[in-house]
């Protein structure tokens, strides 16, 4: 346990509970003023608006750079996937890194390779340039965020202060979804697509020159974890994942589907690697709107973003996990149900509103629990590996969640775009409401209130 909490026995009239409730909600001691400490949080927080803002742009832009650059539409959907695949595959490798030599570097370097890579997406020319610049770009991306989550994770102890912190980090994700949206509907329709990319790379720079000046290195910090790379593992869960989600994705696309013999191979020794993983370890066409158009469409989900997860900082200590996460599986099944039933040219108000209201009630209150319950549940050293495994989880469901919509799409497509798009989202409606089934019977988070970090409950024992 920490001589901050040891020293209470020490100090007369303070009880234990009554003093983790005030450190619960003080400045940490690393700040000596309130500035130091927003300029942290901002610059931690800024990665989450990079993350969302180059994952829901380019779904804007994508159709301009299917029509610039001729792409086919059997590989259409790599430019949009490989971003989230390279995220989702790498994430753990640079949370493992991150614990083993500190956030600060990772999160600095990861940031200026983001930035130097969305440079120079905006130059691209072709389909194979920009597929390579998106990947390169998610590198940037997985590194910035476990060690970002890690830094956050490490500076705040459990209590009211840290949740706050955190719903003020999950609100970045739809400022930075929205902010996509708004930035690529803006550029492809008045000016061009690649400001869109220079954009991001101009705010990439300005938040990694912000957290060079305002991030303490913790690089000493580190030295004595004694932490190890499991360089095979790691190797392997890449290289499996990449070609599961590989095989996934392009199968709708194939010209014999399944049966074509390199998609049945990608994806059997994808899923053989993996094993070998686990054996290592240790076992916008529908509604017909213009680009400006989709962004008013998403501003509910902006606004609702902010609020839900400004709200959730005041009462996550009050309300229990799994309460909580079943609220966020509802959010989920009405959404996609909304989607599903919504005829065609449905009204904006009586379909698309609610639905997107719903949908960041599911997504903003499930990362903020999320975020702080692992978190808060793992050591001080393995803060890394933490943001890693909540990171990895959004970002490859999002890369076999395209994957397997695009299968759908494909199969129902001569059914007519309207039934194809309902296919898809009646699939949506079957995993949320399989999510929330096992969140009400498999699932049990308390309350995120003032409590003992899981090293000072180690040195108890």
């Amino acid at each position: 346990m920490s001589s901050e909490v040891l020293s209470v026995a020490k100090e007369d009239g303070e009880p234990i509970q009554s003093r983790l409730e005030r450190l619960g909600n003080e400045r940490p001691n690393i700040f000596k003023t309130t500035r130091e400490e927003i300029g942290f949080c901002f610059s931690i927080c800024m990665s989450q608006v990079l993350a969302e803002y180059f994952v829901s742009g380019f779904n804007v832009i994508a159709p301009t750079l299917a029509a610039e650059f001729r792409i086919p539409t059997d590989s259409s959907v790599w430019p949009a996937t490989v971003f989230s695949l390279v995220v989702a595959s790498s994430l753990l490798v640079f949370g493992r890194v991150s614990d083993m030599y500190g956030g600060y570097p990772v999160y600095v370097g990861g940031l200026v390779w983001f930035f130097l890579w969305s440079l120079v997406a905006g130059f691209s020319r072709s389909e194979l340039t920009l597929v390579f610049c998106r990947s390169l770009q998610g590198l940037g991306c997985a590194a910035s965020l476990p060690s970002g989550v890690k830094l956050l994770g490490r500076t705040y102890r459990p209590g009211p202060r840290k949740n706050l912190v955190f719903s003020i980090y999950g609100a970045a994700a739809p400022v930075g979804f929205f902010s996509g949206i708004s930035f690529s509907g803006l550029t492809a329709q008045y000016i061009h697509w690649n400001w869109y990319f220079w954009i991001g790379a101009m705010v990439a720079f300005a938040v990694a020159a912000t957290a060079y000046f305002t991030i303490l290195p913790d690089i000493e910090d580190n030295r004595n974890n004694n932490l190890d790379m499991d360089w095979p593992g790691a190797v392997l869960i890449v290289s499996g994942s990449a070609l599961v989600v590989f095989a996934i994705t392009e199968s709708s696309h194939a010209p014999a589907r399944w049966q074509t013999p390199y998609i049945y191979t990608t994806f059997a020794l994808g899923g053989v690697i993996l094993a070998i993983a686990v054996y290592v370890e240790g076992y916008q066409n529908i509604m017909g709107g213009t680009p400006l158009q989709v962004v008013a469409w998403y501003v509910p989900m902006a606004m609702g973003g902010l609020i839900i997860s400004t709200i959730g900082g005041f009462t996550l200590h009050l309300i229990p996990g799994t309460l909580l996460l079943a609220i966020a599986g509802l959010g989920w099944v009405a959404s996609n149900l909304l989607f599903a039933v919504a005829p065609l040219g449905a009204n904006y108000w009586a379909y698309a509103f609610p639905a997107m209201v719903c949908a960041t009630i599911g997504i903003d209150i499930s990362f903020n629990v999320t975020n702080i319950f692992v978190t808060t549940s793992m050591s001080e050293k393995k803060q890394g590996l933490a943001g890693a495994l909540v990171n990895v989880t959004l970002h490859l469901g999002i890369s076999l969640s395209l994957g397997f919509a695009d299968i759908i799409s494909s199969q129902t497509a001569h059914l007519g775009l309207l039934r194809s798009y309902r296919a898809v989202f009646w699939f949506g409606s079957a995993c949320a409401v399989t999510s929330l089934l096992v969140v009400a019977f498999l699932v049990k988070i308390g309350r995120a209130k003032s409590d003992h970090t899981v090293d000072e409950k180690d040195e108890w024992r």
